[in-house]
């Protein structure tokens, strides 16, 4: 039996792009110190916290709560998601490239 089922669409475009990521994670962020999450994750820092992701450049912004991406394509949901996560809740590594520590 099959059931049939509609999405409203407003709710599914909910979590298409970073700007709809939650207050509260943006909150968290904000309260963080700048110079020691650029630290512990390793991040730079370019009128917002510099990640590098998935091979490109990404800024996080706190004060303005967005997302800088390479292009003219909206930052996803998800990318958003664990780029804030990662500021949040990173600690500092070492890093290893081609067998050598650093």
């Amino acid at each position: 039996m099959t059931q049939n089922t509609t999405a409203d669409p407003e709710q599914i475009r909910r979590y298409l792009y970073a700007e709809d990521l939650p207050t509260p994670l943006w909150d968290d962020v904000c309260a963080l110190k700048p110079d020691t999450v650029r630290q512990r994750a390793q991040v730079g820092w370019r009128d917002g916290y510099v990640i590098p992701f998935l091979g490109r450049d990404y800024v996080v912004r706190p004060d303005s709560r967005l997302i800088d991406g390479p292009g003219t394509r909206p930052v996803s949901f998800q990318a958003g998601l664990i780029m804030l996560d990662y500021l949040i809740h990173s600690t500092a590594a070492i890093f290893f490239s081609r067998g050598r520590m650093h």
